[in-house]
């Protein structure tokens, strides 16, 4: 709720999945921009269903890191499309997280682009929300001008906990 009193501006998804937090920066802060970071193959038709017809949503299909190059995105789970309450939602994975290249054990990572902030963004950022399993150093590495220059005004990150039989996330700011 908070985001619609913020003032309006760039609004940055690093992790969009399929953009339902892009989409709810938008909803609360219509008069705002949004860029929405998802590497992972089988999100994006979903991402560009929801939000791809959006004019103030730019979609951008690569990792935010620490380096303008490529990397390994490892995928442990995709859903099939048979589970109980996944209908409609085949491909779709919360799980990917950059890996290191040599690490065997993930030989069989995807490779991505990835994208440093920095190199794709030059202004105010009003909101900063990241969803990238581990690699959020990385994120905010490659972010380091910005930071520098103060030109961030809020962050939050993702992280996933286990509540009962129901995983949800949990939203923690960063300080």
């Amino acid at each position: 709720e908070f985001l619609a009193f913020m003032e309006p501006g760039l609004y940055l998804d690093v992790g969009a999945a399929v953009g339902g937090f892009t989409e709810l920066m938008i909803r609360r802060s219509p008069k705002s921009n949004a860029m929405a970071f998802e590497p992972f193959p089988g999100n994006w038709p979903m991402l560009e269903e929801r939000v791809g017809e959006i004019e103030q949503i730019t979609i951008d299909k690569r990792a935010a890191s620490d380096i303008n190059g490529h990397s390994r995105l490892y995928v442990s789970q995709v859903v099939r499309g048979d589970e109980k309450g996944w209908s409609g939602m085949e491909g779709y994975s919360s799980s990917g997280m950059l890996v290191d290249e040599e690490d065997r054990r993930f030989e069989n990572a995807l490779d991505v682009e990835t994208v440093r902030l920095d190199s794709v963004v030059d202004e105010h950022v009003r909101f900063l929300k990241i969803d990238v399993q581990g690699a959020e150093m990385a994120v905010l590495d490659g972010a380091a001008s910005l930071l520098d220059r103060r030109m961030i005004d809020f962050m939050w990150r993702s992280e996933e906990r286990r509540v009962g039989k129901e995983g949800r996330s949990r939203w923690s700011p960063y300080h």
